[in-house]
Formats: structure tokens, C-alpha cells, sequence
């Protein structure tokens, strides 16, 4: 045993010293900081954490050292999300309890929401539900929650809660979060217990999904997991919103259409395309933002059909199919529009955009030059829970950094068919920052304001992956020979240190 770990510390002396400094790091940010808790519970809840770091990394060098890329994902994400269910207190994480309400509401039969004539949605919910998710900083601490977690109410009478804009989004992405709901009332669950239960469902989907991802993208394995790791993304996750949905279906749309370009060398069969089909209907419908990514799907070589006139007839009817059940909800969805922010007025908002488009022009060029260091701030994960939670600052410039050298290696390892795909590469993430930045502007911003709010960074996660592709190829390869598996360990280190890091601030927020 002891040459055992006299030769582990021999073979890895670098990867030991990485480690060191960064739980250094940690302790230090730590330290400096965190003011609402005494020495004894920074002490007690740091030594737990490094313990924790340790034994992953010990795993990741010893058991896991040469396993595949999507089952080190699921050694890090399955218990380190769990560890994040259950930290972030119910409704800490932005508008999840509207989202939760809206769930619980489908699970009653409210597939579409009642709407009184303000164009508010509404439904009838019990009351123990309402009481414990309905406005308020109710379960946003530990103390709430231990208080309310097996709390259950005789009261079950009905009363009419209505939504602020959750009625918009169609019941489909609200799938797994149901399913948890409808588990915990079959079990006879306290609200807050079945509430949790939702986040359980949902996050298994976030996991499903994204281990798929992984496991089918061709190339960029690691930058995907980076990505589907990051603390924002993770946090969403285990989340009751359907941004874990959107987040994981759109990593996994990329990588199956990309598999289907680079790997995949039969006929698309039937069922194949049945699945496509479903993918790009979910994906469209948690976010329209989101529905450029369907122009993926003419990346797909015509070799995977019958004929070149047999994949346009496919992808034509595939895109129209999507656009139209979209096209209808949102048709449907209108009636729930109410503006609820002072001076928003979406009429005349768009009629402005339409007739001064160069004024709105300079509006979302002034929005990105004076929040553009808060979207990247936000997009790596240094601010959480309801964004007002940091993380240690140098971890969002690593996060960044490292997703850049995974962009050039994969630009010098790999090579587009055609300049035609880059461009499609660059026209998506573009298109959906515009469309973004516009449905902001006409539902939540005043109208005419110079500058658009209510952006985050969280709604950005789904488009990097398009930072790689679209430099992909464009470095030639000058018989450069790098061994990528060299560095993996620490990636994989940086991302345990840079999620343990963010449960402890999460943790020591809420004691």
C-alpha cells in the first residue's frame, strides 16, 4: 500500500501540485469573501469539500484514467448534482416557482391555462401548494426548508393562482418536472417534497440527454461536458425549469446532426427520422429563440437518403412541421401576453423596430457594450442562484480560456466538407442572439429604451457550440502532434474544483 501512493505521488507530481494550488485557491476565496458564517462552519464545511475533491480526483487518476469522455461526465454530474438539488433551496434559482406552479398546474389538467381578460393565465391549485411556493422568500432558506419539507396540509381547497408568463411556454417541455409532480402525488408526498421530486425528474432528463450528447458528437466531447458542467448549466439542470431542457436538447440536436454528418454512414432510417423529427419539435418549442438550429438539418449529408430530392423533401417537411406547430402555439399563446413591466408596450414596440431599425440597431449595440462583461460573467457561472451568489472571479477567465484551446485543437485536428457549413455555423448563433435580444426588447423592455433588459447569460449556453464550429479547419495543421489526452486530467480536475467551489458558496450563502 504505501509503494502504492509513494508511486501514485511520483507519477503525478504535477497533476498533484495543480490540485493543491487550486484548493488553496478555494480556501483563500473562500476566506475573503464569506462574512455570514463563523470559523468553526468554514472549517468544518471546507475539510468535507477537499475530502470530496480528493476522492474524485483520485478516481479520475486511478478507476476512470482511460474510460470514455461521456462516462467521466456521468462520475462528475450524477453525484455533484444531486449535491446541487438539494443545496439550492426550492425558488432559489430564477422564476422556479412560477415554473413549478405551472408544472403542478398541468399535472392537474391544466394543459393550457384559463386567461381573464388582461391576458393573464390562471389556474385553480390547492392551497398547501400555493402557500408554500406562492411569492414570499418561503423555502429559500435551510431553515424553511427543514420546517416545511414534511409539512403537509389538510387544507386542500382550490384557489386561482395567476401566472406572471409561464402560461407562454407549451406544456410538453414541462414533461419531466410533471412527471416528478404526478410520482409524488401517486406517493402522497408533502408539496415540498414533490417538489424536489420534480427537480429529480428533471435533472435526470438534463443527464439523459447530455450523456447522449457526448457520446454520439463526432468531436468536441470534452468542450461539450465543459459546457453541460459549467456551474450555470448545472444549476439549470437541477432546476425545475425548462432551460435544463433546453440547454441539454440543444448540445444533443448539435451533436446528432453532426453525427449524421462525420460518422454515421447508413440511411437514415424511418424511426431515425422519427426521432429527428420529435428532437427538433421539443427543441423549438422550449425557446422559438432556439429554432435556427433546425437549419442544422442541411448539413446532413444526401448520402443518409434515398435521393437528393428525397433529403429536401425530408428536411423541408421536417422544418415546416416545426414551424408550424409553433406558429400555432404562438398564435394560441398571444392571449396570455400582458405587459407587466412599467412603459412596455409591444405593438408600438415592434412598429418602432420596423420603421427606425438603425435606431434599434445602435439600441443593441449600446445593450452589448455596456453589459457584455455581465453576459460572460453570468454565461461561465460566476453568478448563481438568483444571480446574486458569486463564484471565485478567476474561474469564469478558465472556463472561457479552456473552451478556446478545445477550439483550436479541434480547428487543427478537423476539417469542414464545405465553406457552406461554416457559414451555417455562423448565420445560427448570430440569428438567435438577434432574436433574442428582439423578444426582449418587445415584451420586457419600455418602449423605445435605449438600452434592452432582462437578458442573462444562461440564455446564451445553447449557441456555444457554435464557437468551435465555426473555426473549425480554419488553423492548418503544421505537423503539429499533441497528445490532447495529456491535459484531460485537468480539465476534468479544473471542473470538479470550479463546481465544489460554487456548492460551497451556494452553502455557506444559505446557513
Amino acid at each position: 500500500m504505501k509503494n502504492k501512493i509513494v508511486n501514485f505521488i511520483k507519477n503525478n507530481g504535477i497533476f498533484i501540485v495543480f490540485c493543491i494550488c487550486f484548493i488553496i485557491l478555494n480556501l483563500y476565496y473562500l476566506n475573503k469573501t464569506v462574512t455570514n458564517a463563523n470559523k468553526e462552519t468554514k472549517i468544518i464545511i471546507s475539510s468535507v469539500f477537499i475530502i470530496i475533491e480528493i476522492v474524485f480526483l483520485i478516481l479520475l487518476k486511478t478507476k476512470f484514467k482511460s474510460a470514455k469522455i461521456e462516462k467521466i461526465f456521468l462520475l462528475i454530474a450524477v453525484p455533484i448534482g444531486l449535491l446541487y438539488l438539494v443545496i439550492f433551496p426550492i425558488g432559489q434559482i430564477p422564476d422556479e416557482n412560477t415554473h413549478y406552479l405551472r408544472s403542478y398546474a398541468i399535472s392537474e389538467g391544466y394543459i393550457v391555462s384559463d386567461v381573464n381578460d388582461k391576458g393573464v393565465g390562471s389556474a385553480y391549485l390547492p392551497d398547501n401548494v400555493l402557500n408554500n411556493f406562492y411569492g414570499g422568500e418561503k423555502n429559500h432558506s435551510y431553515s424553511e426548508v427543514a420546517k416545511n419539507i414534511f409539512e403537509k396540509s389538510d387544507n386542500l381547497e382550490k384557489k386561482k393562482y395567476y401566472f406572471s408568463n409561464t402560461s407562454l411556454y407549451n406544456f410538453i417541455i414541462y414533461v419531466p418536472q410533471t412527471t416528478g409532480i404526478l410520482m409524488g402525488k401517486i406517493l402522497h408526498l408533502p408539496p415540498l417534497m414533490i417538489a424536489y421530486l420534480a427537480r429529480l425528474f428533471n435533472f435526470a432528463t438534463y443527464i439523459l440527454l447530455l450523456y447522449f450528447a457526448i457520446k454520439l458528437i463526432p468531436f468536441l466531447k470534452k468542450y461539450v461536458m465543459l459546457v453541460a458542467l459549467l456551474p450555470i448549466s448545472l444549476q439549470e439542470g437541477v432546476s425545475l425549469s425548462p432551460d435544463a431542457l433546453a440547454i441539454s436538447l440543444s448540445l444533443l440536436f448539435v451533436s446528432l446532426i453532426l453525427y449524421y454528418r462525420y460518422e454515421y454512414k447508413e440511411k437514415i432510417s424511418n424511426k431515425k427520422y422519427t426521432l429527428l423529427l420529435t428532437l427538433s419539435t421539443i427543441l423549438s418549442l422550449c425557446k422559438i429563440v432556439y429554432i435556427p438550429i433546425l437549419l442544422l438539418l442541411l448539413l446532413i449529408p444526401q448520402e443518409r437518403f434515398k435521393s437528393k430530392k428525397d433529403k429536401y423533401i425530408k428536411v423541408f417537411l421536417l422544418i415546416m412541421i416545426c414551424v408550424i406547430i409553433n406558429g400555432a402555439w404562438t398564435i394560441f399563446a398571444t392571449r396570455y401576453l400582458n405587459e407587466s413591466n412599467p412603459g412596455v408596450n409591444s405593438s408600438d414596440q415592434v412598429k418602432y423596430i420596423l420603421t427606425s431599425p438603425f435606431n434599434y440597431i445602435g439600441v443593441m449595440l449600446k445593450t452589448t457594450k455596456e453589459h457584455y462583461t455581465e453576459f460572460l460573467h453570468q454565461v461561465f457561472g460566476k453568478d448563481l442562484g438568483a444571480l446574486n451568489i458569486s463564484t471565485y472571479k478567476l474561474y469564469p477567465i478558465i472556463s472561457g480560456s479552456i473552451l478556446l484551446v478545445l477550439s483550436f485543437i479541434c480547428s487543427i485536428k478537423n476539417k469542414i466538407k464545405n465553406n457552406k457549413e461554416r457559414i451555417i455555423y455562423l448565420f445560427i448563433p448570430i440569428t438567435i442572439i438577434l432574436l433574442i435580444f428582439t423578444s426582449l426588447y418587445v415584451q420586457w423592455t419600455p418602449l423605445k429604451n435605449d438600452v434592452i433588459i432582462g437578458i442573462q447569460g444562461r440564455y446564451f449556453i445553447p449557441i456555444l457550440i457554435f464557437v468551435p464550429l465555426i473555426f473549425i479547419g480554419l488553423f492548418k495543421k503544421k505537423n503539429i502532434k499533441f497528445d490532447e489526452s495529456k491535459i484531460n486530467p485537468y480539465i476534468f480536475g479544473f471542473i470538479i474544483f470550479q463546481l465544489i467551489n460554487a456548492i460551497t458558496m451556494v452553502l455557506l450563502y444559505n446557513i
